[in-house]
């Protein structure tokens, strides 16, 4: 929550200092500041691979549980791979996953970043506000919830991580 004030911050410190605008738009600096952002929205999503690494080295016992048997009694009841304590697996990916976070965080802040030093050199604020609005979109899709982490438990072991059961 800090990171999407400190950006609403930068906005408030752009509209207090009025920087002057320029004759002509530093085309070259526009350009090097999108590819920059562009790069670094792109590799908002290597955390994300990270995070699945991180787990796979993490040792989560994974059990198969017999479901109920369907058809007549020759057919073989069906076997899902579960999580064994999912309460704990997630205690453990706990760590990975806050690493994930802040640096997918501080990559979308970065974006920001770019858009607030092209307003400081005297860009208009239509150059300017789109740098924030991905910012805070990339922000959006890095917002922690459980389904983030049980999902990447589920992927790096390939099996089920039921919570509450």
């Amino acid at each position: 929550m800090s990171l999407v004030i400190s950006t609403l911050l930068y906005l408030a410190l752009l509209a207090k200092l009025h920087p002057a605008p320029q004759a002509v738009p530093a085309v070259e600096i526009l350009v090097i500041a999108i590819a920059a952002a562009t790069t670094g929205a792109l590799s908002l999503f290597l955390p994300s691979r990270q995070l699945i690494a991180a787990l796979r080295r993490l040792e989560l016992r994974v059990v198969d549980q017999i479901g109920e048997p369907v058809g007549s009694f020759r057919e073989s009841a069906p076997v899902r791979r579960v999580v064994a304590d999912a309460e704990a697996a997630v205690r453990a990916a706990m760590p990975a996953y806050q690493t994930s976070l802040i640096l997918g965080m501080a990559l979308a802040e970065a974006v920001a970043l770019f858009g607030f030093a092209l307003g400081f050199l005297g860009q208009p604020a239509q150059v300017v506000a789109p740098f924030f609005v991905v910012c805070w979109a990339l922000m959006a899709t890095k917002f922690p919830r459980l389904v983030r982490i049980t999902r990447a438990i589920e992927t790096s072991t390939r099996a089920e991580c039921r919570l509450g059961s």
